[in-house]
């Protein structure tokens, strides 16, 4: 009982040193984590309980309270639902900045053997079909992509791509 009258006192000096109201007497705390039934399984990691309050506002209080995964309440902290305008927000505050070169690194050691199933890319081939590239992007391909060296199936695979490409131009396929 007295590790459980400890837990309460740090459990209400954590939500002073926040600014949030604690309103639980020892025993309605107590209560509370008894009849959840996750009293053994209180903490800050993955798979452990934490007590939190609704919305995450307001006091720690008999009726403001409930039980939950502490991975669930961190979520709710770090992820809240995003408005459409947030969204909006978030989206165009990244448009148009490049990535560091530390950045593009750690991206594309993350992606190597990562491979994308057919489903996805007949996905992105009909959500990309009837875009064109402007003529700047177009250019700027072209410019990054001019001396590459390709190897010998690569250039194979460009001829017969090319082939096709001419034969359905003509009429031929």
């Amino acid at each position: 009982m007295k590790n459980a009258k400890n837990k309460w006192n740090l459990h209400r000096l954590s939500a002073a040193s926040r600014g949030i109201p604690f309103e639980l007497s020892f025993e309605e705390w107590l209560d509370i984590w008894v009849k959840s039934g996750h009293w053994n399984e209180r903490g800050r990691k993955a798979g452990q309980y934490c007590m939190s309050r609704y919305g995450d506002v307001g006091p720690y209080s008999k009726d403001n309270v409930f039980i939950q995964l502490a991975s669930d309440n961190s979520r709710q902290i770090y992820h809240p639902p995003m408005s459409d305008e947030n969204r909006r927000r978030a989206r165009d505050r990244f448009r148009g900045k490049t990535a560091s070169s530390t950045t593009r690194e750690k991206r594309s050691k993350s992606l190597l053997g990562h491979s994308v199933s057919v489903e996805t890319r007949q996905k992105i081939s009909k959500a990309n079909t009837g875009r064109s590239l402007s003529t700047e992007t177009r250019e700027k391909l072209s410019k990054a992509l001019t001396g590459r060296k390709l190897n010998e199936a690569t250039r194979q695979r460009m001829q017969e791509s090319a082939k096709i490409a001419w034969a359905a131009r003509k009429g031929k396929v």
